[in-house]
């Protein structure tokens, strides 16, 4: 045992002495000497080793650029761009429009996760926009179209080896719509500097409106984000919440009826925007589907509000072209919308609401995603303009489902019951009905 401790931390000259201290043999002299040779090449080897290791920590940093450049290539009406790249991959490929916006769509998700992003939510319909963009609706039969492009799409890349060297590819799965890295482990895959650039417009737009003009995409990668009022502001993120293919369920503490349970026509006859018309559509599709989840928890005060107007007829939160019939109409159509037993639920509570938020769940992977938006009221029309602050973190999602959800669906006064939240709509159409609007200095 002395011995190998010599072997372990002492020179050759302490081991020759503690090996003739114990009375062996001078012919296994040799012995010891093949022992210590052995010795001095493990520790040679182990010096290598060392070397190696600290070469790699000094380049991990190191990323790999990837250049890819799009533009018009003249003299081809089937194939009328070309696409070139640099870098980790080298290779130019003449390309349809098309397949040059998968190829966009698709880099600029990859692009996304290397920048530490979760990439673009919805690839498929986010490939859709943009070909309809540089299309301008030529195609009659877009669906198709894409699909087709999407089913052929690795096998092109196979052909035309676009991005691929002799150790990495970039592979197209099908399944995910989504670039895979093969000849890199998944830790890897950030140190890729990916950069997608083009002198023509109509690229620039599809990448400032994937990238740059994406609340949600950008969200994703900055974990909070203040969304401003207006339709690139917390319209579009709200609409970006639930325009995808993925399930979503919502939360909401309002201090009025959210619009994107409206009925559609009287989205249409109070104004909505485009936006709000389809935000409204994509929801309320999503309740029959079960793809989206809704709950709404309003003040009843604030519900009562609904059938207030002043001397002259005109309602408290509807612009001058309501009349009591559509008011009517709106609250027996969110009671259907109650008792419809779908995915839509309203509880009415007496509890105080000093301010007004959402969580939202989005099941886009194995691991959801979870956001909170902060809303900040800037009128108290009902078109009111408002800006959000939205977090991404799943703490703040669940300490406000914990706490302040639980309290107010537990209040003593909060109904939940959708025959009950039902009649209470009910019974206030037929208030409205038979008795008029409630004056605005009324209880």
């Amino acid at each position: 045992m002395e011995l190998l401790q010599a072997l372990g931390d002492r020179s050759g000259q302490a081991c020759y002495t503690i090996f003739m201290a114990k009375g062996a043999d001078v012919s296994n002299l040799e012995l010891l000497n093949h022992i210590l040779n052995l010795k001095s090449d493990v520790e040679a080897l182990q010096a290598t080793l060392r070397g190696d290791h600290a070469s790699h920590n000094n380049t991990q940093g190191a990323k790999h650029r990837l250049d890819v450049y799009i533009d018009h290539r003249s003299g081809s009406e089937r194939k009328p761009f070309i696409v070139t790249v640099d870098g980790l991959f080298k290779n130019r490929s003449s390309m349809s429009a098309v397949r040059v916006m998968i190829l966009l769509v698709l880099l600029l998700d990859l692009k996304d996760r290397c920048d530490g992003g979760k990439g673009i939510i919805d690839r498929r319909q986010a490939i859709r926009k943009a070909y309809d963009v540089i299309v301008g609706g030529e195609v009659t039969d877009l669906d198709n179209t894409l699909r087709s492009a999407l089913y052929r799409f690795e096998v092109f890349l196979a052909d035309q080896k676009l991005l691929r060297n002799s150790e990495i590819v970039l592979r197209f799965d099908f399944e995910e719509c989504q670039f895979r890295v093969d000849g890199m482990r998944p830790d890897q895959v950030p140190e890729i500097d990916l950069s997608v650039s083009s002198p023509l417009p109509v690229i620039n737009a599809v990448i400032n409106d994937l990238l740059a003009s994406s609340p949600l995409t950008r969200l994703r990668r900055e974990k909070a984000l203040y969304a401003p009022p207006g339709p690139q502001g917390i319209d579009l993120m709200l609409a970006e919440m639930f325009d995808h293919q993925h399930p979503v369920s919502m939360t909401a503490l309002f201090s009025r009826p959210s619009l994107q349970n409206f009925p559609y026509q009287l989205l249409q006859k109070i104004g909505a925007s485009d936006q709000r018309l389809r935000r409204a559509k994509v929801v309320q599709d999503g309740y029959v589907s079960g793809r989206c989840k809704c709950l709404e928890i309003l003040p009843r005060e604030r519900i009562r509000n609904l059938i207030r107007a002043d001397a002259n007829g005109k309602f408290l939160w509807y612009p001058e072209t309501i009349k009591i019939d559509d008011v009517e109409d709106h609250l027996n159509r969110w009671a259907d919308l109650v008792e419809a037993d779908n995915a839509y639920t309203l509880a009415i509570t007496d509890a105080v609401t000093p301010f007004h938020m959402a969580t939202f769940e989005l099941n886009t992977a194995v691991m959801p995603e979870f956001y909170t938006m902060f809303m900040q009221r800037l009128s108290f029309e009902f078109m009111s303009e408002e800006g959000c602050f939205v977090v991404g973190e799943r703490s703040a999602y669940t300490a406000i489902s914990e706490h302040i959800v639980y309290r107010m669906l537990h209040h003593p006064t909060t109904v939940r019951e959708f025959s009950l939240v039902a009649e209470e709509l009910r019974l206030l159409a037929e208030q409205l009905r038979s008795k008029g609007p409630l004056p605005l200095s009324a209880a």
